[in-house]
């Protein structure tokens, strides 16, 4: 698997304890970061002692679902899927309507987790 340069602005994470870290300046094989869950800043570390973040550590942050806070991430899964099964509780007068309910509950989910990977990849901001 290739791996990217590591640039200002990345997570990283550190391969001893796992702690994310932003990286805010890069020297020549040194990093000065920032850990925002330690409020630790401008800590300098060399890139042997960090590794890229995969997507679903970026996912599955402590803070929350990559930069949506928990609770919204977990409100939005719960009212797609209460979309999706919603024809199964409840009959839908419309037959084309039994379709395109749960349909776009998955579209709901679909684009959270898009989103998602598209502000891991830094495409979006």
């Amino acid at each position: 698997m290739k791996t990217k340069e590591i640039k200002e602005g990345h997570y990283v994470r550190s391969k001893t304890s796992g702690n994310v870290l932003k990286v805010i300046a890069v020297n020549n094989g040194t990093l000065k970061v920032d850990m925002p869950l330690l409020g630790s800043k401008g800590v300098l570390v060399s890139s042997n002692d960090v590794r890229q973040e995969t997507f679903l550590q970026y996912c599955f942050r402590p803070g929350g679902f990559g930069r949506t806070g928990w609770l919204a991430a977990v409100v939005i899964h719960l009212f797609a899927l209460f979309i999706m099964v919603s024809p199964l509780i409840e009959e839908i007068p419309e037959p084309g309507w039994g379709i395109f309910v749960p349909a776009f509950g998955a579209f709901i989910i679909f684009i959270t987790w898009f989103a998602t990977y598209k502000n891991y990849k830094r495409q979006w901001n």
